[in-house]
């Protein structure tokens, strides 16, 4: 995985839309990172692979290169997300 993008939101420090390549698929991930891992998790998000559940919970996550409208939906809901 190397495409990080921030999600603006109450958590706007933490949580990250991750896109890359799971077995040979596109896929991407919402994970709330640990804020102690953070700096680690951008720093690694930069390699070509990483294993997201060392540095926090994933979320949500699916195949394609964009989550569906109603993931994006919920996790505004659930986390405040402005």
């Amino acid at each position: 995985m190397s495409f990080i993008e921030l999600i603006q939101c109450s958590f706007e420090k933490y949580i990250y839309l991750v896109r890359g390549i799971d077995a040979n698929k596109e896929a991407w991930y919402y994970i709330l990172v640990d804020k102690l891992k953070l700096p680690i998790f951008i720093k690694e998000a930069q390699s070509n692979e990483i294993e997201l559940t060392d540095f926090g919970q994933v979320l949500y996550s699916g195949w394609g290169k964009n989550p569906p409208e109603e993931i994006a939906m919920k996790l505004k809901n659930e986390f405040n997300i402005k």
